[in-house]
């Protein structure tokens, strides 16, 4: 699995990736596998998103709670009534987009091929063409299987199967360009590569199947040149590239990286990925004045609470952000612990204020978007709404709001 962040894949001569089918005909044709694959464990269930339907010999749709993937069983394909059901599961599909699911029961044989499709959104192929999507089940020894014929509807972004079986499903990408979208230190350098399925290259034949593996670089005999459009260098190597970026962030600080790619008989496609050139720094602006850009130190984690903060007051003045937990959206209070932000520039600005002889908590939030998980940068933004101001009590002042970016300083 990779993470999901955005580039584009841009088609400049291809002919159609998939062949496509006739409503009803299966592609379930056992022992005309045309590669081994490898062996991945089986995703963990979700059952709090499960759900289930009583389908009988008349027919009937189920789609998963979140409605990603739909499975319409025609009439005549069960003799007699049956539960079935869809199950979110983690995804193990090495190439695999999202959750997988899990359609229930494994071992009801069907009568007609059932239908089974998954919707597909803007983001979801931010790292590729529709046209590269495919869909797999997992067989039961673990393997993967990619299939052959699947039926693509690019306007209503949805892409199909038919089967005889229930399995675990998921859908996936072909070919793709890692990183995504990642950032980088003025001065630092990043590896960018082009990967795939070798397996996979060649058009997927109806009726056949194909074992996934895992993704590794693109043969280099595929990649016909690489293109950098921005500052800094690319030191091009097949399938591999690294750029490195200027000694100070340029303008504009980010960078497309295009590897062309020579699918043969498919024609040629245009792999790009961007590059952002920044460093630590911590943007924010009091009302309507002018916006003020400080360093960042290394965010710290004190208690439960993690601490943003300038070194030695560079910038202008003292600036301090505190929040409570990692990722997701949180409130200011009044305590020693929790959301708290502090501007002292000559005025002290905090998150409370006086008003009518009450001390009021501001309102707005700090959103904290990354904890470093991957990169190693916490990054988030934060309003204050409005601001307190003055000594020796605050009153009600300006709207602040800011970003941040900073690098992870804790375990």
């Amino acid at each position: 699995m990779k993470t999901i962040f955005h580039y584009l894949l841009i088609a400049l001569l291809a002919t159609q990736f998939f062949s496509c089918k006739k409503d009803g005909e299966t592609i379930d044709k056992p022992g005309e596998e045309e590669t081994t694959g490898a062996v991945f464990p089986v995703g963990e269930a979700d059952l709090t998103a499960k759900t289930s339907k009583n389908i009988g010999a008349q027919g009937g749709t189920l789609s998963s709670t979140d409605g990603t993937i739909i499975v319409e069983i025609p009439n005549g394909a069960l003799e007699a009534n049956q539960e079935v059901s869809i199950v979110p599961i983690t995804n193990t599909n090495p190439l695999g987009i999202k959750k997988g699911y899990r359609l229930e029961p494994h071992g009801v044989e069907f009568k007609k091929p059932v239908k089974v499709t998954f919707s597909y959104t803007d983001e979801d192929i931010e790292s590729t063409l529709p046209e590269f999507l495919g869909i797999a089940y997992q067989d039961k020894k673990g393997v993967w299987r990619a299939i052959g014929g699947t039926q693509l509807d690019k306007t209503n972004k949805k892409i199909s199967v038919n089967t005889t079986h229930f399995s675990d499903w998921s859908f996936f990408e072909l070919l793709y360009m890692i990183p995504v979208h990642t950032t980088v230190e003025p001065g630092g350098s990043v590896d960018m590569k082009v990967v795939c399925d070798p397996d996979l290259l060649a058009p997927l034949v109806p009726g056949k199947e194909y074992g996934i593996n895992e993704a590794e670089p693109i043969p280099a005999s595929r990649v016909k040149k690489w293109t950098l459009s921005g500052a800094g260098t690319l030191q091009a190597d097949g399938s591999k590239a690294k750029y490195k970026a200027p000694g100070t962030t340029p303008d504009p600080n980010t960078v497309a990286i295009s590897a062309e790619i020579d699918m043969n008989q498919l024609g040629k496609f245009l792999v790009v990925g961007h590059v952002t050139i920044a460093g630590s720094f911590i943007e924010f602006q009091l009302g309507n004045s002018p916006m003020i850009k400080i360093p960042a130190s290394p965010v710290v984690k004190f208690g439960g609470d993690y601490l943003l903060a300038n070194p030695d007051n560079e910038g202008g003045g003292y600036f301090l952000l505190r929040w409570p937990g990692g990722k997701g959206s949180h409130g200011y209070t009044m305590e020693n612990t929790g959301g708290h932000f502090h501007w002292l520039d000559g005025v002290d600005y905090v998150n409370y204020y006086l008003e009518q002889d009450k001390v009021t908590v501001s309102g707005g939030s700090i959103n904290i978007t990354s904890m470093g998980e991957e990169n190693g940068w916490v990054e988030g933004t934060f309003t204050v709404s409005p601001t307190g101001s003055g000594k020796p009590f605050p009153r009600p002042s300006v709207t602040a709001t800011g970003r941040f970016r900073a690098r992870k300083g804790f375990q």
